[in-house]
């Protein structure tokens, strides 16, 4: 310390954050200090206003576990700074001191607060605490408070350090990264800074190679958290510029592909669709803090429907290594744009919803076929497990369960093939995460208004078969002669019907079942509302599935199915398509002539596929081996009570 001295410390120039929290207009900020001043908060919009006079508020649970998240991170605490800057009312700091010291009381180092010392809090927290530290530093130096500020850095940075304490593979350690990065610039003076500084920058590349696909996708599963680590990761590289902190412009090749990706996923209207766990809402393309403006255009097009930016070139595109095919009719937005996402994938745990081989559909101005939201993260709700479900989403629910996404999945389901034209496109998937069922969705796009889902589920044993089909709550359906028409404001904006006439395929319209649930969404965070959903079902050893969907319901395409072993012929207008199934791989032929298809590598679903046929044999075995135990030890038990 005596090698560094406070008056250097003092004196040095201050060094820029970037927010956690959004910008509020100057009254709603002094409000909402007021409040804080008076021990009230809102620490969201979702939430309601909360007092704070307990003597220890850090173990208050007033809502949920996302309000204890919000509270023990302190990123509230930016209001108050913003405050002070505004009015140079002492006040505002002296709040945002006081609370800080009050946190350190109960919760350093220990506590018994659950978020307190949560992986993700505790990275957030760090960075609050060097913005608050920073404009203290400015203005109101004393060497006490000083140190205090030092020994809970040090506190916090000992445990984002701690190999046990960093989230791998993980959103959350990408932001204890960059907590550490900060903090070793705040106080470059400490010994362990360097340390701190290093330690990150390791750990960081390999984090974000991790976290984004080399095509630009997202590995976690949630379009909405693409937004939100975009925003963070421009904001962190324009930090290590000013900082000089090297990247070799490695994070900004990164975001240039995730940009391209999020600008495909959102739907017409710009806003993120409700995939995984994101909430349907429009993105503000100035939270992008982009070096390069041009690196916008495209997005900007989409979120201000065409009327700024530039129109992106794909029509279609596939995001093979995260598992997304985005197709369209056309980029401008009216109410005959289509938008659909078919998508399949398990690179890991978080934030992954058992949505294997879903699909969404967005037209007519508005969302049609939806996925189920998040509700909240209360994970043992029954909301929370609905939402999740396989049967929340549009796939097939195998035996009224969900399927394994235990770690020795992953990789075992995913997107394996497509064909893209400006009249039709087509994209095959598969799963392999049932135990002995491989499931396998071929997904046609007969533009501009037509689709044909063909689901294909082999198994080894007597199985039921659930294909669901879920409409956005705005839609009201009926049911009539087995087709189901939705309507909104008594316009028909869709059409459902089964093509396969084999097996008994008739289409069954739910909403809002309450026991065992089935039929709702989650659109808004914590809220729960019933929705049409029409459900097939089939039984024995293997199901198919051929769903004709129209968004043109009064006059559909007239579409002719026949589907016998492994060849189903579609035939529409004057075409024949021919889509010949094999092992691992779809063959198409289009009126006599093979098309060139583009085929995904996926060795973990071709093992998958292998081990699946394997599958009976061994629970064959496995059964037999259980059965001569159980013989053993019942003629074990029977030779003891003899000799006794």
């Amino acid at each position: 310390m005596e090698s560094f001295p406070f008056s250097e410390i003092m004196k040095r120039d201050k060094v820029e954050i970037f927010r956690l929290v959004p910008l509020l207009n100057d009254d709603k900020l002094i409000k909402k200090c007021n409040d804080l001043l008076n021990n009230t908060i809102r620490l969201h919009s979702r939430f309601p206003t909360i007092d704070l006079n307990e003597d220890n508020i850090w173990l208050m649970d007033p809502c949920d576990r996302s309000w204890r998240f919000g509270l023990h991170s302190l990123s509230f605490l930016e209001y108050l700074i913003d405050a002070y800057e505004v009015t140079k009312n002492s006040d505002y700091i002296n709040k945002a001191l006081g609370l800080i010291w009050d946190w350190k009381k109960h919760n350093s180092p220990m506590s018994e607060a659950d978020m307190a010392w949560h992986d993700h809090s505790t990275a957030l927290r760090l960075i609050t605490i060097c913005k608050v530290y920073e404009i203290w530093r400015e203005n109101n130096w004393e060497e006490e408070v000083y140190k205090k500020f030092i020994e809970l850095a040090e506190i916090h940075c000992s445990k984002l350090t701690d190999p046990n304490f960093y989230m791998k593979k993980h959103n959350h350690g990408m932001d204890q990264d960059i907590a550490l990065t900060i903090a070793s610039v705040i106080f470059p003076h400490l010994p362990e800074s360097a340390d701190w500084k290093s330690i990150a920058t390791d750990r960081f590349k390999e984090q974000v190679n991790h976290l984004f696909a080399s095509d630009g996708s997202y590995f976690e599963h949630s379009p909405d958290y693409v937004n939100m680590l975009v925003i963070r990761l421009f904001n962190f590289l324009s930090f290590i510029k000013k900082n000089k902190i090297d990247d070799n412009g490695y994070l900004e090749k990164v975001l240039t592909k995730a940009m391209k990706f999020l600008t495909y996923i959102l739907q017409p209207d710009g806003q993120i669709p409700p995939i995984g766990d994101s909430v349907m809402q429009p993105i503000d393309t100035k939270k992008f803090k982009v070096s390069h403006p041009e690196l916008l255009k495209n997005i900007e097009y989409v979120c201000s429907n065409g009327t700024k930016g530039e129109q992106p070139e794909e029509l279609d595109i596939i995001f093979p290594e995260g598992g997304y095919a985005i197709l369209r009719n056309k980029w401008e937005f009216d109410e005959k744009t289509v938008q659909s996402v078919f998508y399949s994938s398990f690179h890991s745990r978080v934030h992954k919803h058992h949505d294997d081989l879903s699909v969404t559909i967005f037209g007519h101005n508005q969302p049609i076929l939806v996925d189920s939201g998040k509700y909240n993260y209360v994970y043992d709700s029954s909301e929370r497990q609905y939402v999740i479900s396989t049967k929340a989403h549009n796939t097939v629910v195998v035996d009224n369960e969900n399927p394994n996404t235990s770690r020795n999945n992953i990789g075992k389901s995913g997107l394996t093939g497509y064909y893209l034209d400006k009249n039709f496109s087509f994209v095959s998937g598969t799963h392999c995460l049932y135990p002995g069922v491989i499931h396998q969705r071929l997904f046609l796009y007969l533009k501009p208004f037509d689709f044909v889902i063909i689901d294909n589920l082999l198994g080894y044993k007597e199985h039921s078969f659930e294909q669901n089909f879920h409409f956005d709550p705005s839609v009201i359906c009926q049911c009539r002669d087995n087709t189901v028409t939705g309507y909104v404001e008594e316009k028909p904006v869709i059409s459902l019907k089964q093509l396969h006439k084999s097996n008994d395929t008739s289409i069954n319209l739910l909403k809002g079942v309450e026991e065992n649930l089935l039929g709702w969404v989650s659109q808004s965070y914590a809220e729960f509302e019933p929705t049409f959903c029409a459900t097939s079902h089939q039984s024995g050893s293997e199901a198919r599935f051929a769903t004709h969907v129209s968004l043109n319901p009064s006059n559909p395409l007239n579409i002719n199915l026949k589907w016998e072993d492994d060849i189903i012929n579609v035939n529409w207008n004057d075409n024949n398509l021919k889509m010949i199934m094999a092992t691992n791989q779809t063959y198409l032929v289009l009126n006599e002539q093979f098309l060139n298809m583009n085929y995904i590598n996926q060795p973990k679903i071709k093992e998958a596929i292998k081990d699946q046929k394997n599958y009976e044999y061994r629970e064959k075995y496995r059964s037999e081996r259980k059965r001569r135990l159980r013989y053993y030890d019942e003629l074990t038990d029977i030779k003891k009570s003899l000799q006794e």
